[in-house]
Formats: C-alpha cells, sequence, structure tokens
C-alpha cells in the first residue's frame, strides 16, 4: 500500500515512503514531511512558547493573526477591521487540527524539528 506525502497543486508530486509516522524528503530544496496526529503534537510540544504574527489589508478590510504554542495547543488571536465604522473585532480561539496543520506545514521552516524521522 503506497503511502502519499501532503502536495498541493503547485507543489511537485512527492515519492511514497515506507514510514506512517514521519515522510521527509527533500524535492528544490524544500523539506516536505507528513503531517500525523502524533507528528503535529510532537511538534506543538516541543515548540511550547513559539509565537508567529500574519497580516492582511485590502482596501475595505485589514487584520492581524497571532499565533502562538501554549500547552500542546495552537492559540489563534485575530484582531481586525473593515470599512464599517463599527466593524473591528479581537477574537481568540484554540485552533482545530486541520487549521493546526495547515499552520505547522507553513510554518515548518521555523520550527524545531529534532528528531522527528529519526
Amino acid at each position: 500500500m503506497a503511502r502519499h506525502v501532503y502536495t498541493s497543486d503547485h507543489w511537485p508530486a512527492l515519492p511514497s515512503h515506507s514510514s506512517p509516522e514521519v515522510s521527509d524528503t527533500t524535492v528544490e530544496g524544500m523539506c516536505y514531511m507528513r503531517l500525523t496526529k502524533q507528528v503535529i503534537q510532537q511538534l506543538l510540544n516541543q515548540n511550547e512558547g513559539f509565537k508567529h504574527t500574519t497580516s492582511f489589508t485590502s482596501r475595505n478590510s485589514s487584520y492581524d493573526n497571532y499565533y502562538e504554542i501554549v500547552n500542546g495547543e495552537l492559540h489563534v488571536r485575530s484582531v481586525g477591521k473593515t470599512s464599517w465604522a463599527d466593524s473591528r473585532y479581537d477574537t481568540g480561539t484554540v485552533a482545530d487540527e486541520d487549521r493546526t496543520r495547515r499552520f505547522l506545514r507553513e510554518n515548518l521552516h521555523l520550527l524545531n524539528t529534532d528528531g522527528l524521522g529519526d
């Protein structure tokens, strides 16, 4: 049975791997890792306190997302506004599994990945 590594439309297809937990390969200088539930939890645990901010601005809205790994969970705070006078918001939540996986995949190069793939 072939194992699949996460890909998207702009990434090249990756070869399958025999490890069900962690699959690493380098394609065109980029590292790809299979983010199973176990690997996600290990990344969250060993990157306790990691913080990252993203911003978005357009003509009618802007927001900042503040990410922090706390107690093995990804906490997300969104602060933003739209063109409406009373449309400011400041919300916080614990990211679900899909959002956590997406965040880790996009920021893997910034995280401590020691011991994953040994």
